[in-house]
């Protein structure tokens, strides 16, 4: 069933998470009791990230089934639809990593100067569905493969985006950045 025995574990941590979530979801209505949950979950939650990056270049399972079950368990902890690894990481990250002018998942600042973690994150978090939808507009193959409502989100996130302040120029103003975003 799995590829490699070493995903196992995570795979038991993803899913008892994913289950203890929905049990508190469904159970407790005390505001605080689900407040202390979620501070207390941050840190093993973003190994699910981890995981989900590791996942998206090597899957887990021998069958597709069961891969694409994983990945609802994924998306729903990291907001991360593979779709959206395909078209950001995949083909907007992997061939662009050594230029930075030109990586969606870029970690220096319009500048050069290096980013901090919490900036990067926060960056990529607003702009990778906008970054995602204009490396689909490159690969119209993989962009059909998203939901219509998917296709027709650039504009509100461009505006969220340029709503933020903190981005880099390149990220409020694509079309003026040599094609950069």
């Amino acid at each position: 069933m799995f590829k490699h025995s070493a995903d196992r574990i995570p795979i038991l941590c993803i899913l008892i998470v994913s289950a203890l979530d929905f049990y508190l979801f469904f159970t407790v209505d005390n505001y605080y009791v689900l407040g202390i949950y979620f501070f207390l979950m941050i840190l093993p939650k973003s190994q699910i990230c981890a995981w989900n990056h590791h996942h998206q270049h090597a899957p887990t399972f021998r069958f597709t089934v069961l891969n694409r079950i994983m990945e609802f368990f994924y998306a729903l902890h990291t907001g991360v639809t593979t779709n959206l690894w395909v078209l950001h990481h995949n083909l907007g990250h992997h061939q662009h990593y050594l230029d930075q002018t030109k990586d969606e998942s870029r970690w220096t600042r319009d500048d050069g100067t290096k980013m901090g973690e919490m900036e990067y994150s926060l960056i990529i978090t607003i702009t990778a569905y906008y970054r995602g939808y204009l490396v689909g507009k490159k690969h119209p193959e993989e962009m059909s493969k998203l939901p219509g409502a998917m296709r027709r989100l650039p504009e509100s996130m461009r505006k969220a985006s340029e709503a933020s302040g903190r981005l880099p120029e390149a990220v409020r103003k694509p079309s003026e950045a040599s094609g950069r975003l």
